[in-house]
């Protein structure tokens, strides 16, 4: 990731969304100096945990942004399997 040259002033950029995307980009925007804010309509409040799907390409940029799944304890993905939700068939 480059920097922002002398002539260059800050932005102040506005994120809709605090999902995996809207914080990675926060924190690239960030690291460029630039003011961010993140605006996201839910309060998280009832999260207990859920299941979220990295794509081999973003767990690359994560790592570039300092950010080490597998500190996380992330699991990496070893098959899928498609069902039917109203009738629980597998497709």
């Amino acid at each position: 990731m480059g920097s922002m040259l002398a002539q260059d002033r800050p932005l102040h950029v506005i994120i809709i969304g605090a999902g995996i995307g809207g914080l990675a980009a926060a924190l690239a925007l960030r690291r460029e100096g630039h003011r961010v804010s993140v605006l996201e309509k839910s309060r998280f409040a009832a999260e207990i945990g859920a299941a979220v799907h990295i794509a081999p390409n973003c767990t690359r940029l994560l790592r570039r942004l300092g950010i080490n799944p597998e500190k996380y304890r992330a699991n990496p993905l070893t098959g899928v399997r498609t069902t039917n939700t109203p009738t629980f068939r597998n497709v």
